[in-house]
């Protein structure tokens, strides 16, 4: 009898850390969609940014043009890692998590993107 009760605490105890581990609280929930207009106006090199628009083409190893849904463009920096196996197309909306810089040649870019969702 004592084996049976610890079991089925055990089988409670690890039935409730799967359902703890499952659950994801989105840290950036709380921010807002930027504009790349906005986001060259304001300055805000070095923070955490999140764009919606559609990647339009791949200009090398890495590296894609990004426009929003203002229609303006900029450089999007995104690893292979991040975009994995992801079928995306000029046509689809995706949202990126990433970073405001610029590269050696003092123009606007988004680096190292985190996450890339295809947004419905």
């Amino acid at each position: 009898m004592k084996i049976l009760s610890i079991c089925v605490y055990m089988f409670g105890f690890w039935f409730s850390l799967q359902a703890y581990g499952a659950f994801h609280k989105e840290a950036q929930s709380s921010k807002s969609v930027n504009t790349i207009n906005d986001l060259i106006q304001s300055g805000s090199y070095g923070h955490s940014v999140i764009l919606r628009g559609n990647i339009t083409s791949q200009i090398s190893s890495g590296k894609y043009q990004f426009q929003d849904d203002q229609g303006d463009v900029i450089t999007v920096e995104i690893s292979e890692y991040v975009i994995g196996k992801m079928d995306i197309t000029p046509l689809d909306k995706v949202k990126i998590y990433g970073t405001l810089d610029k590269n050696v040649f003092g123009r606007e870019i988004i680096n190292n993107v985190y996450r890339l969702i295809i947004d419905q």
